[in-house]
């Protein structure tokens, strides 16, 4: 990850870092900012999100050095100080209120993806069709797909524990930030398990 905590002791790159992490958990972390029209804006993937973000900074700003991606990627997930994001949060939210946006807020959540690969339709010639073989692959398939069902169980288990805790806790402080520029909860606020 970025590695760095965003401070401004570290001279002019302390301002970008914290603006950056910001802009990608606003912008990114699957949450959506939305226009008056209806249209969902976000920065793509983590990764892409956090890249473009690298690049307005280094177009934009002679810091004597160059973001990458990994500057901004995960946002302040690992600041140590996440308040010194408040301000920030809230500032990019007066922005998006004074333009009629708004910010739909997602929860965080794990998901399995699985790349099945294309089933072996066995050789052209039948003469070298091999039943065994045959019975063999197909139990190793229906062995792995339980495996990655029981998998896809255990994460919607955590999701509904993770969403059952949260309710109890504080909001995240980009949820906070939101709400007192907004004067309500985000969309997407209190998180549901559905």
């Amino acid at each position: 990850m970025h590695g760095r905590e965003p401070s401004p002791e570290i001279g002019d790159t302390g301002a970008c870092d914290v603006m950056g992490m910001a802009l990608w958990d606003v912008f990114s972390d699957n949450h959506d900012v939305v226009d008056p029209d209806g249209v969902a804006y976000n920065l793509g993937t983590f990764r892409g999100s956090a890249g473009t973000i690298a690049e307005v900074l280094n177009e934009t700003y002679d810091l004597g050095r160059r973001y990458t991606y990994i500057d901004f990627y995960m946002g302040a997930a690992l600041a140590e100080d996440d308040e010194s994001f408040r301000s920030v949060y809230e500032w990019i939210f007066r922005r998006l209120y004074e333009r009629d946006c708004d910010w739909h807020y997602t929860f965080p959540r794990l998901y399995l993806m699985s790349f099945d690969q294309p089933e072996d339709e066995g050789p052209d010639d039948p003469a070298a069709y091999d039943p065994s073989a045959s019975v063999e692959r197909d139990l190793e398939r229906e062995e792995k797909e339980e495996e990655i069902e029981e998998l896809r169980k255990e994460l919607d288990q955590m999701h509904r524990e993770a969403v059952e805790k949260a309710k109890d806790e504080p909001p995240p402080l980009v949820v906070q930030a939101y709400e007192r520029v907004f004067g309500e909860w985000p969309s997407g606020w209190p998180p549901t398990t559905e």
